[in-house]
């Protein structure tokens, strides 16, 4: 009795350390402070980002094998 007591401990046990397991491993890695970026960066990168996505899509249609549909 003593020991399937102990082999269920040990079962229940060995399955919370596994449940917690995916936990642990999804964890986002904290940045360092000098890897941390400033609002006024993350604010120019988009800015940057942007103005190059508009110039893409501006290229895009104004190419002349574009359908009228394709370009609504």
């Amino acid at each position: 009795m003593r020991r399937l007591m102990l082999l269920s401990a040990a079962a229940a046990f060995a399955g919370l350390a596994w449940w917690h397991l995916p936990a642990v491993a999804q964890r986002a890695a904290q940045p360092v402070a000098s890897e941390a970026i400033t609002f006024e960066q993350y604010r120019d990168f988009r800015l940057h980002d942007l103005a190059q996505r508009r110039a893409r899509l501006a290229k895009q249609l104004v190419a002349p094998e574009l359908s009228a549909a394709e370009r609504r």
